[in-house]
């Protein structure tokens, strides 16, 4: 993944915001995943539709941390999505 790419939230996938977290469940395997309030904000700009390279420079307004480690956690965050199967990369 690069910063070009686009996540799409699955069809069988739901998401509820409780609290600052969003609680995300993969309908298909029964499977629930929790993300902090960072994770959240990745989350709600995915379902925005935003770039990851779009996140990753809307996060560094708010957040001490260096670009390289904004993009890092970024990409992983995205990678650990799509690998259990709750959003799915596109150009």
């Amino acid at each position: 993944m690069t910063g070009q790419t686009r996540l799409t939230v699955c069809a069988h996938v739901e998401g509820r915001p409780f609290h600052e977290e969003t609680v995300v469940l993969q309908l298909a395997t029964g499977e629930y995943f929790s993300l902090d309030s960072i994770g959240t904000r990745v989350w709600n700009y995915i379902l925005r539709g935003d770039s990851l390279g779009e996140v990753i420079q809307a996060l560094a307004l708010d957040y001490d941390a260096s670009p390289a480690q904004l993009s890092h956690d970024v990409l992983a965050l995205a990678d650990e999505l799509v690998r259990h199967g709750l959003v799915v990369a596109r150009k």
